[in-house]
């Protein structure tokens, strides 16, 4: 069974790259609650549909990556 995982590396690196590195100015930007993007952020979690839409306009991430940073099956760590 092929396991799906959000490449949290990745998407801490776009956070980043948008001064959006805090868990606070990002649930700002996205209107997604701290608790769900901490448990996003840190891998607990894979996000719902809605929350990728919110990290996607927030973060200005590009259609081709976003299948690349919320779908990954070859992970570093895996």
């Amino acid at each position: 069974m092929i396991e799906i995982r959000t490449d949290v590396i990745a998407l801490k690196k776009r956070m980043v790259e948008k001064y959006l590195d805090r868990i606070s100015d990002l649930s700002k930007a996205s209107g997604i609650n701290c608790t769900t993007l901490r448990s996003v952020v840190f891998g607990r979690s894979q996000p719902s549909s809605e929350v990728i839409k919110k990290l996607v306009n927030a973060l200005d991430i590009r259609p081709e990556e976003v299948v690349e940073i919320f779908f990954n099956q070859n992970l570093r760590n895996m």
